[in-house]
């Protein structure tokens, strides 16, 4: 009996040295921004901000794009082998909105498939483009390894704070991009910005390499078929043991997998910041452009069928002097305002004139990135035009002052908006520039203004002040809370 347990743990001994597994390895071919280890290839081909062309001259997109080249050539060549099957997924940086993102990643991955089936003999059906969009995933684990003091707050953020987060009427308040915007005053999203971003604007790609070694005597003679066509690939199935020196499983042996990653765009502020529809600073913007308490993706997911901002300037009201202003944002950091002044106040009997008419045309741009609790509060900058006829006059003992036709102004401003409701700013803001026109002396003397001497008005330095209240129509611009972003 024991000879014959003896001859039967020989015979399963023998059978297990027989029938090896096989993992899938490559011979190094290329070069660039590829890693290529056993069952896997990553590939990094970069894309420029905002773009999805592929720019072989950029950084090492031509090694790395000659090694995929390389790859599927080689393999389908064997002949003999069912092919490989590619699937790539565009992705984009965060900075941006998030439907220009997603069309950028989108883009990205359809050029990067017309390159494969223009260059490769691989056949279309088998590349197959997946779900494109901002890469939060490669984001997150750059972030965990870069040993910043907010790293674990911004991993967190990622994991676990949903891309939009709405109220009861289905309105974005908030969300994971506005987060990490606000996060240490925003020095985690400009660091994120100059060290990260550049690296999402990519396509990953995974190559699968279908087929199942099937057992065979040892030798050349036992090879079957698509061992041999592994070999006339460049396909080195190296062991029978696996990395820790163990006898691996006889008989079956799953798909391997590469995994090609990915071919990024080098370039997105709009916000990739600037994404291709740029974008974009994406924000930029494809993927590109950016918060510090902004949200580029959430601006633009808002509704944006009517906005509008109307303005009275309270020191010109504490001054009788009755004004209107509107203003017109223009996408998530710019707009145009118009505004308009009028009195006629006085006494024809004690000379007593208080009377002004006038406007203002103002550019401004908001500094800082977006931000889902005021989307246009904070620091703005300005550049304005100014006009205004005028008559000044204190009484019959005091000479008058009255201009010749307008006056005019032009100069920089700076406005600082503070949020006070949801509908509600209060525009804090100081102008300083040139001001010049034509303006005449008059004084009273029996029943007339008699004319004493005219004079040329030049004059820089601060041309305008104001502490505007503003009504927010529109709940794209509304406020989710009172105060200025920090």
């Amino acid at each position: 009996m024991k000879k014959v347990v003896i001859f039967i743990l020989s015979v399963l001994w023998a059978l297990g040295i027989s029938s090896p597994a096989y993992s899938l390895e490559f011979e190094p071919v290329g070069g660039g921004n590829s890693r290529i280890c056993p069952d896997s290839v990553e590939i990094h081909v970069r894309y420029r901000r905002g773009s999805s062309s592929i720019d072989p001259l950029y950084l090492d997109n031509k090694a790395s794009l000659d090694t995929l080249v390389s790859i599927c050539r080689r393999f389908v060549a064997s002949g003999q082998h069912p092919g490989v099957t590619i699937y790539l997924k565009g992705c984009a940086s965060p900075d941006g909105t998030a439907s220009a993102n997603k069309r950028l990643s989108e883009n990205r991955a359809a050029s990067l498939r017309d390159y494969i089936l223009a260059n490769t003999p691989v056949p279309s059906s088998s590349v197959i483009i997946e779900e494109s969009d901002i890469d939060w995933l490669s984001l997150k684990n750059m972030i965990s390894v870069s040993g910043q003091p907010w790293c674990d707050e911004a991993v967190y953020i990622i994991s676990e704070v949903p891309i939009f987060i709405y109220d009861s009427d289905n309105r974005i308040t908030d969300g994971r991009k506005n987060r990490l915007g606000m996060l240490h005053g925003g020095r985690a999203w400009k660091y994120m910005e100059d060290h990260f971003f550049c690296d999402l604007r990519s396509t990953e790609i995974r190559l699968s390499l279908p087929g199942t070694i099937q057992d065979g005597p040892a030798g050349d003679a036992g090879k079957t078929e698509t061992a041999k066509a592994d070999q006339a690939a460049g396909i080195v199935r190296p062991s029978e043991t696996d990395a820790d020196g163990e006898k691996t499983e006889a008989g079956v042996k799953e798909p391997d997998v590469l995994e090609v990653v990915e071919i990024v765009p080098a370039e997105e502020t709009v916000t990739d910041g600037v994404e291709e529809e740029n974008a974009i600073p994406e924000e930029q913007a494809t993927e590109d452009a950016a918060p510090a308490g902004a949200m580029a993706e959430a601006s633009g997911a808002k509704d944006r069928k009517f906005t509008l901002l109307l303005k009275t300037n309270m020191l010109y009201d504490i001054a009788a002097v009755p004004n209107i202003g509107v203003e017109i944002p223009i996408g998530e950091h710019w707009s145009v305002g118009a505004y308009w002044m009028f009195a006629r106040w006085g006494n024809h009997d004690t000379r007593r004139y208080w009377r002004i008419y006038g406007g203002d045309l103002e550019v401004r741009y908001r500094i800082g990135r977006y931000s889902g609790d005021s989307p246009l509060g904070g620091h703005h900058v300005g550049v304005y035009g100014s006009m205004a006829c005028y008559d000044f006059q204190a009484g019959l003992s005091h000479k008058g002052v009255l201009s010749d036709k307008y006056n005019y102004a032009v100069g920089l401003s700076y406005t600082y908006s503070l949020p006070i409701s949801r509908r509600l700013n209060i525009d804090f803001s100081l102008g300083a520039g040139y001001l010049w026109g034509i303006y005449k002396k008059h004084k009273p003397i029996d029943d007339c203004d008699v004319w004493l001497s005219t004079h040329k008005l030049g004059w820089f330095g601060p041309t305008r002040a104001g502490v505007t209240l503003v009504w927010l129509i529109g709940d794209s611009v509304a406020n989710n809370r009172k105060g200025g972003g920090r």
